[in-house]
């Protein structure tokens, strides 16, 4: 059986190099999740996924290459994709509004579905912006 580092840590190292160093995080990223479908870990792939591994790509993929946090209230964003990954969608509920995040190297657009929630509070890139229910907003991405 070929040893190999677990998916689990290849994706703890993705998550740590995620905005520093882009390239490697993804590379990572991917290592650890063609691991279980390539079944290079001797055999084990038939006794199930690593959960764990497989829910911390999504957190790499949602969070860490989005920057999305939530602080005073605000859904804040600071995106940087990797160079591979050139289109990522994801939805998410936050205070009332269901929100459509699509992000690419060039543009990021927040679409709210129309809903009975007050206007939030984006900010992308430092910039603070107001997003109604039902409005969306697109905000051209920094320089790379």
């Amino acid at each position: 059986m070929q040893q190999s580092r677990s998916t689990l840590s290849a994706v703890a190292h993705a998550w740590v190099l995620s905005r520093g160093d882009r390239a490697a995080a993804w590379r990572l990223l991917c290592e650890a999740l063609e691991a279980d479908l390539a079944d290079r870990r001797g055999g084990i792939t038939r006794e199930g996924i690593h959960l764990g591994a497989m829910a911390a790509s999504i957190d790499i993929l949602q969070r860490c290459f989005t920057g999305l946090e939530i602080r005073a209230a605000a859904l804040h964003l600071h995106p940087r994709l990797p160079d591979p990954l050139t289109r990522l969608t994801c939805d998410l509920q936050f205070r009332g509004h269901l929100i459509t995040l699509t992000f690419t190297h060039e543009t990021t657009r927040i679409t709210s579905r129309s809903t009975a929630a007050r206007p939030l509070t984006v900010v992308v890139d430092g910039t603070p912006m107001l997003l109604p229910s039902g409005g969306s907003l697109e905000i051209s991405s920094p320089s790379r």
